[in-house]
């Protein structure tokens, strides 16, 4: 049912009343919840910073209200999985922190000096609502530096 922008689910948990010994002593319910609607085919754009010691990173989505989860990791690690794996895998690995974490608008990551320049890494993004994925994942790989480069530097000093 839409009505402005929400739209009604059928929730697929359950509740119940227990007693002292844990037997159930009420009436088991479902209960119907609302909520907004998602942005059908929501984008992203990710810009990058790049420096010796690691990236800026800035997430804008095509739409500001759409709840997100989005995650940096070396490619090394993942390459080799589709991207239904991949969502998997990070779901797994992020489970405790997606409702946390999950937010909409335009997330800006500031280089805390902790990614090797030689390394590629993947900013991962999926949108997430009511503890599930809304949308596949999307990859965007971060622009790494010249590895030869950065030795030239460090040895001129």
């Amino acid at each position: 049912m839409h009505s402005r922008g929400w739209i009604e689910y059928r929730s697929p948990g359950f509740a119940a009343g227990l007693d002292a010994a844990g037997e159930v002593n009420t009436k088991i319910e479902s209960k119907t919840f609302k909520t907004k609607e998602l942005a059908a085919g929501a984008t992203f754009e990710v810009k990058f910073t790049c420096y010796y010691n690691g990236a800026d990173f800035t997430i804008t989505p095509s739409d500001l209200e759409f709840p997100y989860y989005s995650a940096i990791r070396p490619a090394f690690r993942y390459q080799g999985l589709d991207d239904d794996a991949l969502l998997q895998t990070i779901i797994a690995e992020d489970s405790f922190m997606l409702d946390f974490m999950a937010a909409p608008g335009v997330y800006e990551y500031k280089n805390e000096g902790v990614y090797l320049p030689d390394t590629e890494y993947w900013v991962l993004i999926f949108g997430w609502a009511a503890g599930a994925p809304t949308t596949s994942i999307q990859k965007f790989r971060s622009a790494r530096a010249n590895p030869i480069s950065i030795r030239r530097r460090a040895s001129s000093r």
